[in-house]
C-alpha cells in the first residue's frame, strides 16, 4: 500500500527527478513477504513480555482504581485502561499458543475472559475467550478444558444464547466420555438437551437426549433410560418430518422396560405408543417386541434367539440394545426353570 502511494506521487515529479528516486528504479522488484518467525522461544518470550505489559497497564487496588501510581478522574479513561489490558492479555495468549505453551496460553485467555465478563460486562466476548481457553487446554487435559467450557456456558446463558451453551455442554460431555466418566457425561447431555429445547432446536434436543438415554442404560438406570427413549419417541411422533423414527425409539423404551419383568406395564406402554401413532401397530419393531414377549411367556429360549437373529437381519442391533436383549435371556431361562407356560 505504501509503495503504491509512493508511485502515485512520483508521477507528479519532474522527469529529471525520476531517476534520482530509488523507488522508481525499473530494476527494483517487490520482494515476496517472508513468513513470520516460528521460533517457539521467541514467541514464548514475546508472550511473557506482553503479560508483563498487561500487568503494568492495570494493577487494581480497589474496584475503581486500576493503577497504584495513577488515578483516573473519568470512567472513560478507566475503560480505556481495561481495554488495553484485555488486548495485551489476548495477544500474550496468542503468542504463548504459537509457542506451544498451552497451559500459560489457556490461563491468559481465561484471564482476558474474566476481565471481559467481570469488569467490562461483555458476556459475549467472555464466552468466546473462555471457549478459546478450553480449546487450548484440551491438548493438556480434558478436565482442565471443561472448567473453562463451564465458564463459557455460564456467559452464553447470561446472554440467552442457549444453543451456543448447549454445543459447549455437548463438548464437555464428550470430554467426560474420554475419561470414562459416564455419569458426568450423561448429566451434561441432559443439560444440553434442555438448552437446545429452550433455543427451539427440537432435533438437537432429541439427539442429545438420545445420547443421555443410552448412557442411562449403560450405567444401570433402566427406568430412566426407558423414559428418556419414550420422551424422544413421543416427540418424534408429533412432528411429521421425523414421525417414522418413532418405532425405533419406542422399541428401545419397551425392551428396556421388559427388564423390570412387569409385563402389564410393558403392555400399557405399547398401548400409549399405538395411541400416539397408529402406524406403530403395523411396524416391524412392534412385531419383534411381541415375538420377544411370546418367547418369554412360553419360556422358549430358541424362539427368543431366532426372533433376535431374524430382526437383526433387517435392522442391525448394537450397543445398548444387544446388552438389553442379553439381559432378557436369563428371564426366559428363569421362566423355563419354573415350568411356567
Amino acid at each position: 500500500m505504501i509503495m503504491n502511494k509512493i508511485s502515485i506521487h512520483l508521477e507528479d515529479l519532474p522527469s529529471n527527478l525520476h531517476k534520482a528516486c530509488p523507488f522508481h528504479s525499473s530494476k527494483m522488484k517487490r520482494t515476496v513477504l517472508k513468513a513470520v518467525t516460528i521460533d517457539k522461544k521467541e514467541w514464548k518470550a514475546k508472550g511473557k513480555q506482553l503479560l508483563q505489559q498487561a500487568e503494568k497497564t492495570s494493577k487494581r487496588t480497589t474496584h475503581n482504581e486500576r493503577h497504584e501510581d495513577i488515578r483516573f478522574d473519568t470512567q472513560q479513561a478507566t475503560q480505556l485502561s481495561l481495554l488495553s489490558e484485555i488486548k495485551l492479555t489476548i495477544q500474550a495468549a496468542d503468542s504463548l499458543r504459537v509457542a506451544g505453551e498451552e497451559y500459560d496460553s489457556a490461563k491468559a485467555y481465561a484471564r482476558a475472559a474474566a476481565l471481559s465478563g467481570d469488569a467490562k460486562h461483555d458476556s459475549e466476548m467472555a464466552a468466546a475467550l473462555y471457549k478459546e481457553a478450553g480449546i487450548v487446554a484440551e491438548k493438556l487435559d480434558v478436565s482442565f478444558a471443561n472448567d473453562y467450557y463451564k465458564q463459557a456456558v455460564s456467559q452464553h446463558c447470561n446472554k440467552l444464547e442457549f444453543k451456543a451453551a448447549a454445543m459447549l455442554l455437548e463438548r464437555m460431555a464428550d470430554n467426560f466420555i474420554k475419561k470414562d466418566e459416564l455419569v458426568a457425561s450423561l448429566e451434561e447431555f441432559q443439560r444440553a438437551s434442555k438448552l437446545y429445547s429452550a433455543a427451539g432446536d427440537v432435533d438437537d434436543a432429541d439427539r442429545t437426549l438420545e445420547r443421555a438415554a443410552y448412557l442411562l442404560g449403560r450405567t444401570g438406570n433402566i427406568i430412566a433410560s426407558s423414559n428418556s427413549y419414550k420422551s424422544i419417541a413421543m416427540s418424534q411422533a408429533r412432528r411429521n418430518t421425523t414421525i417414522f423414527n418413532t418405532p425405533r425409539f419406542a422399541m428401545r423404551s419397551i425392551i428396556l422396560l421388559c427388564l423390570e419383568k412387569d409385563f402389564s406395564e410393558v403392555q400399557d406402554l405399547i398401548d400409549n405408543f399405538c395411541e400416539e401413532d397408529c402406524r406403530f401397530e403395523e411396524s416391524r419393531e412392534l412385531a419383534f417386541i411381541y415375538d420377544l414377549m411370546q418367547s418369554i411367556s412360553c419360556s422358549d429360549l430358541d424362539k427368543f434367539a431366532d426372533s433376535v437373529y431374524s430382526f437383526n437381519e433387517i435392522v442391525e442391533l448394537y450397543g445398548l440394545m444387544l446388552e438389553t436383549l442379553e439381559g432378557l435371556m436369563p428371564i426366559v431361562e428363569q421362566q423355563a426353570d419354573k415350568g411356567e407356560p
